[in-house]
């Protein structure tokens, strides 16, 4: 029986294998093997590629190409550069591997690439990318005497140096790049990233405990099997799914599972626990649907990325209280109690905007002068990815933290509103298992976006900007500098010279200000004179 069963499981492992197996059988029946048959086979062009799929096949065992897929994601901000890495892969790498084990190695490699994007990144995406694949390692593999087994066995046949067959085909390599180059752009702008899940991080096998945990907890079960009883992969799975899940506010975030495993068996009883009961459920999803068309309502059609990010951004700030409290974690605090603390903001905004299209991510860390962890988000706008962090975007955080000041209790602040990974690490760490791609991008940031940067100490552009802001009877006036240099300059230009004051709207107005060396930003309101 235990043959039978390996036996099986070996025909559904390797089926394509299988498959060639019979056919060729099948072949050796129609037309029976001779002595002539073992001078049909080259074994030196079989014995290399044997040799480059054995070591191939190692790398992937060690988790090489996983690796690889990480860093790569890393350092590509769109669709775009996505797509062109991993043809360019194919292309490249079939000139030194063949075009065979290229694809063999580079499509599974695709999919964990794509995985690590999103799920729809995979349906968007995988059909056309691994096309384009299979047209680059053809079309790379062209270039060297190695590129594939025809290559080979010419090359051999043939007697002519490397060198000279490499010339001889440069030119049609060299074109067929361009034009691949030129259908992956097409191929890109046509498709979206979405974002990118913990989910995608887990091994199959953790995925699968993923699946059975969402759909009980979905379900709300109050226990429920798993098939696994390894307790340290049930908390990796279940963290997970909360950074991926934050409708999902009625299940406890603790740090502990609690699971009953028995002896001997590969499975366990999951018992997740529930902070609310149903009809507190059914209640505070209510709220949730109310705050979601109170945000679609500002919502219009010609509305941009970055301003459907702002619009919920403002609206959760304008409606809730940083305040600790029982439901402070999760998005009930926000929408049911309108109190809550970071982890609340966070999951709040990545729930809002899940529900707009716009892709978000829930990070996770600390804020470097404090011990203390926090929670914030990443967006993702026209093409590119920028930090936001709401929690310190409403005053009542400041004030929770006994820094409050005028400039800030009436209004929201930008300060870390679309910034890049170099300005967020300067108050911000995330945490080392999370995978974040770079944000570099700057002409989404808050203070661009608005007209409201300064690359030099310009008086006209200073000008302007109060101007805009009396135009539009904006309580108060906020700006930030290019660089230390311009800093200092409108420093000493607007506070030491007391230059604001020729900005008053009236005689019996004075002004105040506050201003930050670290985010090279300053706020000015005006206050009537008691």
């Amino acid at each position: 029986m235990e043959v039978k069963r390996k036996l099986s499981e070996f025909l559904k492992r390797e089926t394509v294998l299988t498959v060639a197996i019979l056919l060729a059988i099948v072949s050796a029946v129609m037309i029976p093997p001779d002595r002539e048959y073992a001078g049909y086979i080259d074994f030196r062009t079989l014995s290399i590629l044997f040799c480059l799929m054995t070591v191939m096949a190692g790398l992937q065992k060690l988790g090489v190409f996983r690796n690889i897929a990480k860093t790569l994601l890393r350092h590509t901000q769109n669709t775009i550069q996505l797509a062109e890495v991993l043809v360019l892969l194919c292309f490249i790498f079939s000139m030194i591997i063949t075009n065979d084990v290229s694809l063999i190695t580079f499509v599974p490699f695709t999919f964990i690439v794509l995985r690590l994007t999103g799920e729809e990144a995979v349906k968007k995406l995988a059909v056309p990318v691994i096309v384009l694949q299979t047209i680059a390692a053809n079309l790379g593999s062209m270039l060297t005497p190695i590129g594939n087994p025809q290559n080979l066995y010419l090359y051999g046949k043939t007697q002519m140096s490397a060198g000279t067959f490499i010339l001889l085909m440069l030119p049609y390599s060299l074109v067929s790049l361009l034009l691949l180059m030129i259908c992956v752009v097409i191929v890109a702008k046509r498709s979206g990233i979405e974002v990118r899940g913990a989910e995608v991080l887990l091994t199959e096998d953790e995925k699968k405990i993923y699946r059975e945990m969402l759909s009980g907890i979905q379900e709300r079960q109050d226990e429920f099997y798993l098939t696994s009883s390894n307790e340290q992969l049930i908390s990796k799975v279940y963290h997970a799914l909360l950074k991926d899940h934050p409708e999902l506010f009625w299940v406890h975030n603790r740090e502990e599972v609690y699971t009953t495993a028995y002896k001997g068996t590969d499975y366990c009883i999951f018992s997740p626990g529930y902070t609310y009961t149903d009809q507190e459920i059914q209640e505070i999803m209510a709220f949730m649907e109310h705050a979601l068309e109170e945000v679609k309502e500002q919502i219009t059609q010609d509305m941009s990325a970055y301003d459907k990010v702002k619009t919920v951004y403002t609206y959760l700030i304008d409606h809730a209280e940083y305040e600790a409290s029982e439901d402070d974690q999760n998005i009930a605090g926000i929408f049911w109690k309108k109190k809550a603390v970071c982890a609340g903001y966070a999951r709040a905004v990545q729930y809002l905007l899940e529900q707009l299209g716009v892709p978000c991510i829930y990070v996770e860390g600390n804020a470097r002068d404090s011990d203390e962890g926090h929670a914030w988000n990443i967006v993702f706008l026209d093409g590119d990815w920028y930090y936001i962090d709401p929690t310190w975007g409403d005053a009542s955080y400041q004030r929770e933290e006994g820094e409050e000041t005028p400039a800030l209790t009436e209004t929201v602040n930008y300060d870390y509103f679309c910034v890049t990974t170099q300005e967020i690490e300067r108050t911000h760490s995330m945490d080392d298992n999370q995978l974040l791609p770079v944000c570099n991008a700057v002409q989404d940031q808050y203070y661009r976006h608005e007209g409201l940067y300064l690359q030099s100490a310009d008086k006209e552009k200073i000008d302007e900007i109060f101007a805009r802001a009396a135009q539009k009877g904006a309580p108060m006036v906020c700006f930030q500098c290019a660089d230390d240099t311009v800093y200092q300059e409108v420093y000493r230009l607007l506070i030491e010279e007391q230059g604001i004051f020729a900005y008053l709207p009236e005689s019996e107005t004075t002004a105040a200000y506050l201003d930050s060396d670290r985010e090279r930003t300053f706020y000015f309101w005006f206050t009537e004179v008691s």
